[in-house]
């Protein structure tokens, strides 16, 4: 099967990285700051700048998704098909390069906005525009990971 052409724009990239992050690790970002508070509230000197630093923590999240989505933001920048068989899916670019993702890698595939979310064994993630897919496409790739 193959999807319809589409591109995903860096900072839309990082947008999906920011709720992704969010997602997983919620329970996280609310210890991180949580300690912050704390540190704040009940300790002195050296330890209220760890507090301000851990309060702050969280903001730079969005900044931090932008950065480590550089490669696959050059990818969908320029355009991509995806397709996919048993073995794998591939995202194909325009000047002939791309990038394969076996099954075996994907751990679960899900919703997320107006993206499907190919979550992978080491904690990354390839996003794909709903818009790219028919309703049986979205299908076969959501139950993909099931079989």
């Amino acid at each position: 099967m193959r999807s319809e052409p589409y591109q995903i724009d860096r900072f839309t990239l990082a947008t999906v990285a920011t709720r992704e992050y969010l997602k997983q690790f919620w329970w996280y970002v609310a210890i991180v700051p949580t300690f912050g508070l704390l540190c704040l509230v009940f300790g002195y000197g050296p330890i209220q700048v760890i507090g301000i630093t851990a309060l702050m923590w969280p903001l730079t999240i969005p900044g931090r998704a932008a950065l480590t989505t550089g490669k696959t933001g050059r990818l969908f920048a320029q355009g991509t098909v995806a397709s996919w068989d048993d073995q794998a899916i591939y995202f194909h670019a325009p000047d002939g390069g791309g990038m394969k993702l076996e099954w075996a890698v994907v751990r679960k595939v899900v919703v997320n906005g107006n993206f499907l979310v190919f979550r992978t064994r080491r904690l990354g993630f390839i996003p794909m525009p709903l818009s790219a897919l028919s309703d049986s496409q979205r299908e076969n790739l959501l139950t993909r990971i099931l079989v």
